[in-house]
């Protein structure tokens, strides 16, 4: 649950200084992780930082990295009881912020934008260990940012031609 808190966090981080004008993945990341330690320092728990990593390797696939993992095991508060609630030991996030350039136009191909946010959302469903429902211990996180319309950088469906339908993904309408 710190992470969908910090999820409410997110636009206040994003919005004010320094973070106004930001280009990159990481500084969506920053933004993130600061938002999670702020979850944890409200939580007063001990040396938070040490429970939030950036880049952490998938253990079932060392190649593989996540951009940020969440032990909560670290803080000495899950019991059962809390488990109940959703709350899981590990905590797996993949992130990513699909820009506009100076014209207006997605800097990103609109049908790779697709392809890298299906990738991301394989990655979080095969790569976290112990990731079986309902005795997990790992939670999966996707956080995907846009600037401007999210719909203006999401590939529209393809008829048999190659051609468009005019009809976008209906997730990327919600």
């Amino acid at each position: 649950m710190l992470y969908e808190q910090a999820f409410m966090s997110l636009p206040e981080f994003l919005t004010g200084l320094p973070y106004q004008n930001f280009d990159y993945e990481g500084t969506l990341m920053s933004a993130f992780s600061m938002a999670v330690l702020q979850e944890l320092n409200g939580r007063n728990i001990n040396n938070p930082i040490s429970c939030l990593r950036s880049e952490v390797a998938y253990p079932i696939a060392p190649g593989k990295r996540a951009d940020i993992h969440l032990d909560l095991d670290a803080m000495n508060i899950l019991t059962p009881e809390l488990r109940k609630y959703g709350i899981y030991r590990n905590n797996w996030l993949e992130a990513k912020y699909f820009r506009l350039n100076d014209a207006g136009s997605p800097t990103v191909d609109s049908l790779k934008v697709v392809l890298l946010i299906l990738k991301d959302i394989i990655r979080l469903v095969s790569l976290p260990p112990e990731n079986n429902f309902p005795t997990s211990s790992a939670a999966s996180y996707l956080l995907h940012a846009y600037q401007g319309n999210p719909t203006k950088h999401i590939a529209e469906r393809k008829n048999s031609r190659g051609g468009a339908t005019g009809f976008t993904r209906s997730w990327a309408k919600k």
